[in-house]
C-alpha cells in the first residue's frame, strides 16, 4: 500500500480559506500533509480523521535558512498551548493543525491576518524587481554579444536569422507580464479583503488562472519557433549543448554558495545578498565561457 501520495496543488500563497479547506479534505480521506513543494505537495498516508487547519503567515521568517526564528520558536511555543501543532512551513507561510473539536483559533482579528499577509507579498516584490533587473540586464548582454549593437552603429539583424535571440527576449518578456498580471491580481484581492473584512469575514481568493495558462502556452510557442528558425545542426549540435552546459556550470556557483551559507546557518539577508552578488559573476562566467568556445579556445 502507497504511504505517499504527491498532488499537483495550485494555489496562491495567500489563499488561506481554499489551503485549509483542501488540508481539511484530504485528512478525511486519511491523507496528512507532510512537505510542500514548488509544484507537487507531499502527503502522507494515515487513518482517517477530521483535523482542524490553519494556515498563518509569519513574514519575519526566513525562508532560507534552516533554523526557525527565535519568534518562530516563540509562536509555536504559544501555539502548542492552545492546542495546535505545527504541521509543515513553506517559509513564511506556516501549517499548523489541531485535533481538538473546537479549538481557539489562532488569529482573531482579520485585520491582523491581512496586514501579515501583505508584508509577505512585499517580501515577494522584492525578488521579483531584481528578476526584472536581471533580465533587461542579462538581454543587454546578449543583445550586445549578438551584434545588436555596436559603438555608435545601430546593427538590427533579421528577426529570420536570429530567432532564438529574439526568442529569448519574448520568453523573458512574457515571463515579466506573467509575474505583473499576479502582482495585480493580489492588490485586488486585497481590495475586496478589506471591504470584507468589516463584516468579519475572510475573502476568498479568485484567480483567472487562464491567463498564466495562456501566458505559459505562449512561451513555450515563441521557444518551437525560436528554435525552427535555426538550422537543425545548428540548434541541436554541438555548440547548442555547449552553450546549456556552460549555463548549467556557471549557475553552480550561486546555488553552491546558497547551500554552503544556508548549512552554515547564516541569516537570510546573508544569504540573499550572497547569491545574487553570485549570480551576476555567474552570468558573466556564462558569457566568458560562451567567447571562449567560440574562439577555440
Amino acid at each position: 500500500m502507497k504511504d505517499r501520495k504527491y498532488c499537483f496543488e495550485r494555489f496562491s500563497f495567500y489563499d488561506k480559506v481554499k489551503i485549509e479547506k483542501r488540508l481539511t479534505d484530504m485528512a478525511e480521506q486519511g491523507w496528512l500533509l507532510e512537505k510542500i513543494g514548488v509544484f507537487l505537495w507531499s502527503y502522507k498516508k494515515i487513518e482517517p480523521q477530521k483535523i482542524s487547519v490553519s494556515v498563518v503567515y509569519f513574514p519575519k521568517a526566513e525562508a532560507l535558512t534552516i533554523e526557525p526564528t527565535e519568534g518562530q520558536k516563540m509562536f509555536y511555543e504559544f501555539c502548542e498551548h492552545t492546542g495546535w501543532k505545527l504541521l509543515c512551513d513553506n517559509g513564511e507561510m506556516q501549517v499548523l493543525y489541531s485535533t481538538e473539536e473546537d479549538p481557539l483559533p489562532i488569529e482573531t482579528d482579520i485585520y491582523v491576518e491581512l496586514g501579515a499577509i501583505h508584508d509577505t507579498v512585499m517580501k515577494y516584490k522584492r525578488p521579483f524587481l531584481i528578476l526584472l533587473i536581471s533580465l533587461i540586464f542579462l538581454s543587454s548582454l546578449l543583445c550586445i554579444g549578438n551584434g545588436l549593437w555596436n559603438v555608435g552603429i545601430s546593427v538590427i539583424p533579421s528577426i529570420q536569422e536570429n530567432r532564438l535571440l529574439y526568442g529569448f527576449v519574448i520568453v523573458g518578456i512574457l515571463d515579466v507580464l506573467e509575474g505583473f498580471w499576479d502582482i495585480g491580481e493580489y492588490y485586488l484581492w486585497r481590495r475586496r479583503a478589506l471591504k470584507r473584512a468589516e463584516i468579519g469575514e475572510l475573502e476568498p481568493v479568485k484567480r483567472h488562472f487562464w491567463v498564466d495558462n495562456t501566458l505559459t502556452v505562449l512561451q513555450v510557442f515563441v521557444i518551437i519557433w525560436a528554435l525552427r528558425g535555426n538550422a537543425f545542426q545548428e540548434v541541436l549540435g554541438v555548440s547548442f549543448f555547449k552553450v546549456i552546459f556552460y549555463f548549467a556550470v556557471a549557475m553552480c556557483l550561486p546555488v553552491s554558495f546558497a547551500l554552503y551559507l544556508r548549512g552554515k546557518k547564516a541569516s537570510q539577508k546573508e544569504i540573499m545578498v550572497t547569491t545574487f552578488l553570485t549570480t551576476i559573476v555567474a552570468a558573466f562566467l556564462w558569457f566568458f565561457m560562451i567567447f571562449m568556445g567560440n574562439a577555440g579556445i
